[in-house]
Parts: C-alpha cells; structure tokens; sequence
C-alpha cells in the first residue's frame, strides 16, 4: 500500500500542476463527451481539441488520468471520500480533454469487477474471479478472431474497427508483415515499436495492440507460450484473492488489446501495474520465508 500511495500521490500532483504548466485545457464538458461518443475526435470531424499536457501521445494522458481514478476508488478506504472524489472528477475531466476512449472502457470493467469481487465471500470471490478470466479470455479471442479471420469489408468488422479506433485493421497490416507461413509460426524477431513503423510500414500505421505486436514478433508459437505464463498469473492472482491487485490485471488486460504494453518496460502502465501486482505477490512469500529463518 506504501507502493501504491505512493504512486497516486506522484500523479495527482504532476498531473495538476501539468494542467496549469502546458494549459489549452478545455471546460466545455458536453462538448468534449461528444467527441468521444461520436468518435468526432480527427480530421475535420473535431469538435475540440485533443491534449496531452506535455506527453508524446494523448493516449498517454488518458492512461495516466485512468490509472489515477482506479487508485482513487480502489483505495477509498484509507482516504477521506471527498478527497477522493474531487480527484476522480479532475481525473475523468483530464480523460475528456485527452479524447482517449481506452482508459473510460477499462476503468469501466475493472471498477465493475472490483465492486463485486471486493463485497463477496470466499466463494463468491471464486467465482467473480473465474468469470472475470472467462470475460477476459473471450476479449482476447474476439479481437483475434476480427484480425486473423475476418473481412475488412465485413459491417462488423468496420463496426468494431471504428469503435476501437481501426486497430483491427493496423494489426492486420501489422501481421501480413510476418510474410512467410516460417516466420507466422515464429515470428520476425523482437524490435520496438518505432522501429516497425518507421522502417517496415513506412509511417503508414503503428501497432496499437500488445496482442498483434507479439503475433508478430514471436509469432503463434512465442505467442501461445505468453499466454500460458499469463493464465499463471492470473492464476496465482486468484489464489491470493486481492481485490486490489485483481482489479488491476483486469484494467491491465483491458488496455492491453488497444496499447502494446504487455510487459514493456519503457511503457508507464506496465511499470506502475506490474510493480504493484509482483510486489504484492512476493511480499507473503519473503514474510514467510523470514519467519522460518
């Protein structure tokens, strides 16, 4: 929990003070919501401005704010209410202003999972959290299946393509690079993702989505290994029957599909999530360990 107050106090305060640095904040709140459910957000369809207070990227912002709502709700306890929801309410208006639609959806899922998970008894956490791996699994697959099986020209695809801001259609792109059935199987070779945009798309597109930038770096036999090392830990995440730390996985499989942030270190959401959730799970460990000494 030191790790974790840590953190939400380090974004509260940068982000607020990021806000008056770098400015052009917009408060026209109904205006900023329609862009985002309307996807008005590019081109000549913009209604406002996106920001990124001083960030390379817009999303980023929006990862940072989402994150520091999550944290907020999840640890309500050891805070005064109002405290907390003053800084939920800066965080979703800093979301609207950033235009990024991921971390709306993943806060979403995660928050639902943690008031269910968090209320429930032993079984009931057992159960949630089976669920939850069912409901998390099946994200997964449905995406896969839209970039492995699907038709570009399908209404569901462009449906669902638009609504994740055409990340189907990069990683389709993305993966006909691998070329060869070899290289489907094993990959093109870890590089990052600046590299391939910059030297195998030429600029034409980025790879948005953990999930296609390992189909196509280790390909399906790399791939299938990360899977299973990811049903691990998932696995031990169950066992331990933290709702903290569970809701966090969630949010961080969520943004996983729309980010390529699986167990990237130079990515902020990796570093913060991964440190809190390995923390925690070696933390009985090394108590126990003590105690036998």
């Amino acid at each position: 929990m030191s790790l974790v107050t840590t953190i939400f106090w380090t974004l509260t305060t940068m982000l607020f003070l990021m806000m008056f640095i770098f400015k052009g904040v917009s408060y026209n709140v109904s205006e900023l919501i329609n862009s985002m459910l309307y996807n008005q957000r590019y081109g000549n369809n913009i209604l406002t401005q996106r920001i990124s207070m001083g960030f390379n990227n817009v999303n980023t912002l929006g990862m940072f704010a989402g994150f520091l709502v999550l944290i907020a709700v999840i640890t309500h306890k050891n805070r005064s209410n109002l405290k907390n929801i003053l800084i939920v309410l800066f965080s979703i208006f800093i979301i609207l202003n950033s235009g990024s639609r991921t971390p709306v959806l993943a806060v979403g899922i995660s928050l639902v999972v943690y008031l269910v998970h968090s209320l429930g008894s032993k079984k009931i956490k057992f159960i949630v959290s089976t669920i939850t791996g069912f409901f998390l699994t099946t994200i997964w697959a449905v995406f896969l299946y839209f970039v492995y099986f699907s038709n570009s020209l399908n209404t569901h695809f462009m449906q669902l393509d638009e609504f994740l801001s055409y990340r189907l259609n990069y990683s389709q792109m993305a993966l006909s690079l691998a070329g060869s059935d070899l290289h489907k199987w094993l990959g093109i070779g870890s590089m990052s993702t600046s590299f391939i945009q910059q030297k195998l798309t030429g600029e034409r597109f980025a790879i948005d989505s953990s999930l296609a930038y390992f189909l196509l770096t280790i390909g399906i036999v790399g791939f299938s290994f990360l899977l299973i090392y990811i049903l691990y830990l998932y696995c031990m995440i169950v066992k331990k029957q933290s709702s903290i730390v569970l809701t966090l996985f969630v949010f961080y499989s969520v943004y996983l599909v729309m980010e390529n942030i699986l167990f990237i270190p130079n990515a902020a959401v990796s570093t913060f999530i991964l440190a809190i959730i390995f923390a925690y799970m070696l933390s009985n460990k090394r108590v126990e360990e003590y105690n036998d000494r």
